[in-house]
């Protein structure tokens, strides 16, 4: 009976992206494997609840990536085993298991170089033909000439996997997730969208603790009045609500939320003078309206004053009041925490709305912004909506969101 052809690529995958993905469906393509099993890797023999929290993350990241290729698998053996994983070990493991498997495994082009100084690499070599992505920036030469002395010593069958040199790396993404830079394309939009809900590789001391969040509340007591102050923290805590809900960040949904007024009472010549001094940017509607500038002019002060840093934190602040398309989750958490809090009361729809902000982010973002069209268009002040609350709107109802 002819074997199954089965490609087996370990790594820590934290997170996978899309150079992985690329090495394994030219495998696919250039060697007719049946199937690429994805494996990642396990790191220490005690699993301490960190250990296990990481795990499951990258584990969830790679069924994400993989689950629309019939041809992908994935496998938590070396993440359950009960000792340290070897790559000797795993193969071992699968051709007891499967028996009618025929073996190949993937590495990159600079760990051939390494193979020798892994456990038993003529056990390795024995159960397994390697495939070996090349890049076009490599020396051919240098592989070859490894492969030969690889081949004499253990025996082992080793073949090229021709790839394009894709310049990505997991530290890569986590650092620009770490500087809030944008990730879009270096890994599939699933577990981009998984790890900003999840706040995965974010700095840990971008969180606030308590401490700091009570000095905050009271320096907003002495700026906001009664009733902005207890606005105020209703948004907070149903911002955190909000988070816990949808595997948000809870530290920055809290944050978010006691600062997103704290420039409300800032009287509105000031604020338009705050604005023109720091080059923060005024739309006709809030020159009209200096009112609407306590979003933007909020941004400025938590961070100037507050010393908030997190980005995705004053981002969330500078946008709470007109939406922007293609929000964060931290975005749409405090932009509907700012509507449903438990002070507010005179939306006709507002029993819907907070339940369906448990639910659904998206779908809440539809009803509030519609709501919010509708309401200014019969008020018969249509000309001081503002238009990026109109594209919001747009973008949200026609369904373009990712």
């Amino acid at each position: 009976m002819e074997k199954i052809r089965i490609g087996i690529i370990g790594g820590t995958f934290n997170p996978i992206h899309i150079g992985h993905l690329i090495i394994a469906q030219n495998a696919v393509s250039q060697y007719h494997l049946d199937r690429i099993l994805f494996i990642p890797t396990g790191r220490s023999p005690h699993k301490d609840d960190s250990y296990i929290e990481e795990s499951a993350h990258r584990l969830e990241m790679v069924r994400l990536a993989i689950r629309n290729n019939p041809a992908f698998y994935f496998s938590a053996m070396e993440i359950n085993a009960p000792q340290t994983s070897y790559t000797y070990l795993t193969l071992q493991e699968l051709s007891r298991q499967y028996p009618e498997w025929e073996l190949y495994f993937i590495m990159g082009a600079d760990s051939l170089d390494y193979l020798e100084k892994w456990r038993h690499p003529e056990i390795i070599c024995s159960l397994a033909t390697i495939l070996v992505s090349i890049r076009d920036n490599l020396n051919i030469d240098d592989i070859r000439s490894r492969a030969d002395t690889l081949s004499r010593r253990y025996g082992a069958k080793i073949k090229p996997i021709i790839t394009p040199n894709v310049s990505v790396s997991s530290r890569d993404i986590r650092n620009r997730v770490r500087n809030h830079q944008p990730i879009r394309y270096l890994l599939p939009a699933e577990v981009e969208a998984y790890i900003e809900s999840h706040n995965l590789y974010q700095e840990q001391d971008s969180r606030m603790n308590n401490e700091e969040l009570q000095k905050i509340k009271k320096n907003l007591k002495k700026e906001l009045d009664k009733n902005r102050y207890e606005h105020t923290l209703g948004v907070m805590y149903t911002a955190g609500c909000l988070a816990m809900a949808h595997g948000a960040s809870l530290e920055q949904a809290q944050l978010a939320g006691l600062l997103h007024d704290c420039a409300k009472c800032v009287p509105n010549d000031k604020k338009l003078k705050i604005c023109e001094k720091n080059n923060i940017p005024i739309t006709e509607v809030e020159r009209a309206n200096p009112v609407l500038l306590h979003a933007k002019v909020g941004a400025f002060l938590a961070k100037e004053e507050y010393g908030v840093e997190n980005e995705a934190v004053l981002h969330a602040i500078a946008v709470h009041t007109t939406g922007v398309p293609d929000m964060s989750i931290l975005d749409k958490i405090l932009f509907i925490a700012d509507y449903i809090e438990p002070m507010r009361n005179k939306a006709s729809n507002l029993s819907s709305i907070r339940k369906m902000a448990f639910a659904d982010l998206d779908e809440t973002l539809k009803m509030i912004l519609s709501d919010t069209i509708h309401y200014l268009n019969g008020s018969k002040n249509d000309k001081n909506i503002d238009p990026m609350t109109r594209k919001t709107y747009e973008y949200y109802a026609g369904g373009s969101n990712e």
